[in-house]
């Protein structure tokens, strides 16, 4: 008989749930009884989402959520799961819920007035989730930015015609292709004097068109990444997580590897490096150097298939699949229960420290399908509010209910829902205290035009860096088949970071949804053109600002709501998934240590599935 072990997971966020998925399918031997605790009525965390039913079954999510092409944890699972599922549930095969992106807009500001500068990045035929991080070639995705550096600077060369021909002797200083590791590696220093000679020659701010303009920063972001690249040996993911690395700001580092000239506006300032700050809610804070350069290049350079994947609604799309295949495997799960304490035993005669109960309010059952999910797009999907509303109470777990907890608990939650952990573990303490979290911001407006008819001429929207407090939007008409909004033609999300004055939740969306009032009567015409009150739909048929109250908005400022940042010097705070010092305790969650180090659903796909393996590594005979 197969030795049990009774495994309770705090959280059904992506951490959870990878957790959840990772021991569901361990074939060590061991018969994995897995109960999943989770707050609300649906899974997801931060990156839940819902239909609304009494408005045509929008979708409203928490953001603008979209998978990198880089993921690799997340995709796999993924895959995994939707091979699984009883087709008679409705869910589409997995390659068609994900809708492929290879364009970005930068906004940039020039004297005064925003230009759109479409970025097209080549797809290829890599499959996400098929490549093990550790399989990436770091140093082939330099050589083949280098060779691209070469095209952009001659291309630069002859629009501004600079006395010096850098183009040709970087060309001419490029290894080639094939060589031994080493000798590429070597290769690719001997190009920094001619990386250095290229930057020292910045165009003349007079008379600069906007051709030139956009050429010079993508040179100069090249360039300096590369310089600091090869100048710290940044060749292997382990490299890019140094505490020394991570202590400074990813702007200063890039100033320290090439001089901001001919202003900061093209280089350390530029629509390049602030959409990698905005994409991380990181502009305030700041950006520790290794993560943000680290998941820079595996954005940019080291993507599967397409830089980015649209979907519709990360609930229809990754919780509600992943729910009924966990729950087919007997995975068990506890809908409205609030975890408020996690216990630690006093040290036994050994020194060990175990959780011996945790403190929940909830219901004591476990619901059904029925009860968790509404129609939609001809598949089940989760609703924007609980469909029953039952009693719940205090819930006790002793010993005898669980041998080991993973925690998923979100790190803004720690102190209410497990503040004997916070207490009684260091690593914890340090972490709450020292971790930058970031109340966010969202809107999403449908209307009954496209986005196209309303003006917006430079491709499939998604962008970055525009105006606050909404500088981030991005058209999500892959959502509309999912839809049955009367009359609606597109719909648009947009986020930011939530700068408020209060963090009480009405509060919060009151100035949230003055801010998105006064941001489109002023700053959406910039993006839409043609656009008027009246596109946006209402059932209400209000006049002008009113129709806003048909939309949705979001004002992210709770606990388990708040986005984890890689703000410089915190990285080294983040624990492993193994580090908490408690025999039978293991943490997930975005600020667990990652390949990523960073708030994205990736990164805690991976602190899930590494807790996972830390307890596989325990308990297997």
């Amino acid at each position: 008989m197969a030795k049990k072990v009774r495994v309770a997971i705090l959280g059904g966020g992506m951490a959870g749930m990878a957790a959840a998925w990772t021991l569901s399918h361990a074939t060590d031997g061991v018969d994995y009884d897995i109960t999943v605790y989770e707050a609300t009525w649906r899974l997801g965390g931060k990156c839940a989402s819902g239909h609304d039913v009494a408005l045509g079954s929008r979708i409203e999510e928490h953001g603008i959520h979209i998978l990198l092409g880089f993921y690799s944890q997340i995709f796999r699972i993924l895959r995994d799961c939707y091979g699984e599922l009883d087709p008679a549930l409705g869910f589409k095969p997995f390659p068609q819920v994900l809708e492929p992106g290879d364009q970005l807009q930068l906004p940039d500001k020039i004297n005064g007035s925003w230009t759109f500068w479409t970025i097209d990045f080549p797809p290829n035929a890599q499959i996400p989730g098929d490549a093990d991080p550790g399989e990436r070639d770091f140093v082939g995705a330099m050589l083949n930015a280098a060779n691209t550096l070469v095209g952009w600077v001659e291309s630069y060369e002859g629009l501004a015609q600079p006395a010096a021909t850098h183009g040709t002797s970087l060309l001419a200083a490029l290894p080639a292709v094939g060589q031994s590791l080493a000798d590429t590696v070597l290769g690719l220093l001997r190009l920094i004097p001619h990386l250095e000679n290229v930057l020292r020659n910045p165009p003349s701010l007079a008379n600069l068109g906007v051709e030139l303009r956009h050429l010079w920063m993508a040179i100069w972001f090249a360039g300096a990444n590369l310089i600091g690249i090869l100048k710290g040996g940044l060749f292997s993911p382990d490299k890019f997580r140094s505490d020394g690395l991570n202590a400074q700001d990813y702007k200063a580092w890039l100033v320290a590897n090439a001089d901001p000239f001919p202003s900061k506006e093209l280089t350390v300032e530029s629509p390049i490096v602030n959409a990698i700050y905005d994409l991380c809610f990181s502009r305030q804070p700041g950006f520790a150097a290794g993560a943000a350069l680290y998941d820079t290049l595996m954005m940019l350079l080291l993507y599967a298939g397409h830089v980015f994947y649209r979907m519709a609604g990360t609930g229809d799309v990754i919780f509600g699949p992943m729910y009924f295949a966990l729950a087919k495997r007997g995975v068990h799960f506890r809908f409205g229960s609030t975890v408020q304490d996690v216990r630690l035993a006093p040290p036994g005669p050994d020194g060990v420290v175990r959780v011996d109960q945790i403190t929940l309010q909830g219901e004591g059952r476990e619901r059904t399908p029925a009860e968790l999910f509404v129609q939609a797009g001809n598949q089940p999907c989760w609703p924007s509010a609980s469909l029953i509303d039952p009693p719940v109470g205090p819930i006790v777990l002793g010993s005898g209910d669980f041998d080991y907890v993973i925690s998923a608990i979100p790190l803004g939650a720690l102190k209410t829902s497990a503040p004997s952990l916070v207490a009684g573990l260091p690593v914890v303490s340090a972490a709450v205290s020292g971790i930058t979290t970031i109340p966010t911001q969202s809107i999403q407006l449908w209307f009954d035009q496209t986005l196209a008819q309303m003006g917006w001429t430079s491709g499939r929207l998604m962008l970055g860096s525009f105006d606050r407090p909404f500088n981030s939007a991005a058209d999500m008409a892959q959502a509309l088949p999912y839809e049955s909004v009367a009359g609606e033609q597109a719909v648009m999300y947009m986020s930011d970071v939530y700068t408020g004055d209060t963090t009480d939740p009405d509060g919060a969306l009151a100035i949230v949804q003055a801010q998105a009032i006064s941001w489109i009567d002023n700053s959406l015409p910039t993006l839409l053109p043609q656009f008027s009150w009246d596109r946006l739909l209402d059932p209400n048929n209000g006049l002008g600002s009113r129709r806003f109250a048909a939309q949705y908005a979001r004002a992210n400022v709770t606990g388990t709501e708040l986005y984890v940042a890689s703000a410089p010097d915190t990285v080294r705070l983040r624990p492993a998934a193994d580090g908490a010092g408690v025999a039978n305790l293991l943490l997930a969650s975005d600020w667990v240590q990652t390949e990523e180090n960073q708030g994205c659903v990736e990164g805690a796909a991976r602190s899930g599935v590494q807790a996972a393996a830390a307890l596989i590594d325990l308990v297997s005979p």
